[in-house]
């Protein structure tokens, strides 16, 4: 069902029209993506592909994308995320952080904005890869 190459983004916007947006421009710069509105298959992605970055929105419905994220950094997950906030407060800020992103924009976030900042959660993620690989006993065959 999810896509399997390395270098995928889990996008998960809640209003359609502004998730297709985001992602016409993110697959036009060449990401792979994973992409829905919806919560309950957001869970389902996440719980089977570890993704370099993941674009949430922070309202989703009935939903908000920091209990998503919360929910699997309390399992362990270290998914690197960027939130999509209509609120430039200081307070949504620290909320997005408290929950686990290491950034957050403020919507409608500028498409090159948008493409740097995925662009740096993807190069952390490889480097922690890289970093971890590194680190692991040899493994002799």
């Amino acid at each position: 069902m999810f896509r399997t190459k390395l270098l995928c983004t889990l996008v998960v916007k809640g209003v359609p029209t502004m998730l297709m947006f985001y992602c016409q421009s993110l697959l036009q710069t060449g990401y792979a993506l994973d992409k829905t509105t919806d919560v309950a298959i957001a869970r389902i992605a996440l719980s089977q592909h570890a993704y370099p970055a993941i674009v949430l929105d922070k309202q989703l419905g009935d939903d908000s994308g920091t209990d998503l994220l919360r929910v699997f950094r309390a399992a362990g997950d270290t998914e690197t995320a960027l939130f999509l906030a209509a609120d430039s407060t200081t307070q949504v800020a620290q909320e997005c952080l408290a929950g686990g992103t290491q950034d957050h924009l403020v919507k409608p976030a500028e498409i090159p904005t948008l493409l740097q900042r995925v662009h740096r959660l993807v190069t952390r993620w490889l480097v922690d890869l890289d970093a971890d690989a590194r680190s692991a006993p040899p493994v002799l065959v």
